[in-house]
């Protein structure tokens, strides 16, 4: 089954302003998509698992943290931030 994939307002806001400020605004931009098409296709099998059941992921120069809702396949991703300058 697919899953829904929906950024948290404060993901969003990280998101932008490393987007902002980044000399390669591309480079985010396929992070943003490689992360959520494979969280997307099999969230469990995706990153690593952290408390509070979360999972954390990196596609460079992004890393996130997101939840599971496996009831109503939604996968939101939490928290992002930049893994190295871009």
């Amino acid at each position: 089954m697919t899953y829904s994939v929906i950024w948290k307002p404060a993901a969003m806001e990280e998101d932008e302003k490393i987007w902002q400020s980044a000399s390669d605004r591309d480079a985010i931009l396929r992070a943003m998509w490689d992360i959520e098409a494979r969280v997307r296709n099999d969230p469990n099998d995706v990153g690593e698992s952290r408390p509070n059941d979360q999972r954390i992921t990196f596609a460079t120069p992004l890393g996130v943290l997101f939840e599971i809702d496996h009831a109503i396949f939604k996968v939101e991703i939490t928290s992002a931030w930049a893994i190295r300058q871009v």
